[in-house]
């Protein structure tokens, strides 16, 4: 059968419609698809969010117990996910949110860890790779502190002063007068008496000196045997510039160690 001129010119100039079927079928795939890509993402960033917050508070009330003081935990970007998986943290940054640490009034801190790893067995739970921290004591903290420390209740006034990077101290009143040098030497604070005076006339410094050495007995003991390697007088008070190298965090018993119910049920994941 041979086809007309016509016939031929028609089919030439007639366009070829495809099927309606199989464009709508594409079209409901790639809605289907795309639907599914947006669910695992809001389940990728809620598990996010929620394992971090869980991590963040167990860690948060964690250190609170441990220093005595209630702290903000903030944690390296990389997905808490794989963090659980491979028990490595990058860094982990803990920071003060009262001027109390301890027993000591009117002191705050920075703590910066650096590649954290946890253990999931053993008596080490944790190792730290390195670390450093700023630790910061205001004059009026340094007094309040001295104050409650029974014979350093006379303590009436601790002054800063930048200018000389020293710090003056006035016991009973101004009858016992004090200049105080802080410095570092080998990894600890050390308070130095360079100057000492009963209502005016200087004494033997070696007297205020034995007296002084309680307030360098407060910054004593750093945590993860972090040495002090700088130290400042400012205008409020004191800084200290801490560094530490590779440390081991031993793992808590909870049968040999008194620890609050709040602590145990922040640090359930589950």
């Amino acid at each position: 059968m041979y086809l007309t001129g016509a016939q031929w010119e028609l089919m030439k100039t007639t366009p070829i419609t495809p099927p309606r079927r199989n464009r709508r079928t594409a079209t409901i795939a790639i809605f289907v698809v795309g639907f599914l890509f947006v669910g695992l993402a809001a389940v990728a960033v809620g598990s996010e969010i929620y394992l971090r917050k869980r991590v963040s508070d167990c860690m948060a009330q964690s250190m609170t117990y441990s220093i005595g003081s209630p702290v903000e935990i903030e944690m390296s970007r990389k997905p808490m996910v794989w963090q659980l998986i491979d028990g490595k943290t990058p860094y982990i940054t803990i920071s003060t949110v009262e001027d109390r640490v301890g027993d000591a009034e009117g002191m705050s801190m920075d703590l910066r860890l650096n590649d954290v790893e946890s253990l999931s067995d053993g008596p080490v739970a944790n190792t730290v790779q390195s670390s450093s921290a700023e630790v910061r004591w205001t004059a009026q903290g340094i007094l309040a502190t001295l104050q409650q420390q029974g014979v350093l209740a006379v303590v009436s006034s601790v002054v800063p002063n930048e200018q000389d990077q020293t710090l003056n101290v006035q016991i009973v009143g101004a009858i016992l007068g004090v200049t105080i040098k802080p410095s570092v030497a080998n990894g600890a604070l050390d308070l130095e008496v360079v100057e000492a005076n009963i209502l005016g006339f200087r004494i033997p410094r070696e007297i205020p000196q034995m007296i002084i050495g309680t307030i360098g007995s407060q910054l004593a003991e750093f945590p993860l045997d972090m040495q002090a390697k700088d130290v400042a007088v400012t205008n409020d008070g004191i800084v200290l510039q801490l560094e530490g190298g590779y440390t081991e965090i031993e793992r808590v018993d909870p049968a040999d160690a008194d620890i609050p119910s709040e602590l145990e049920e922040a640090c359930t994941l589950v």
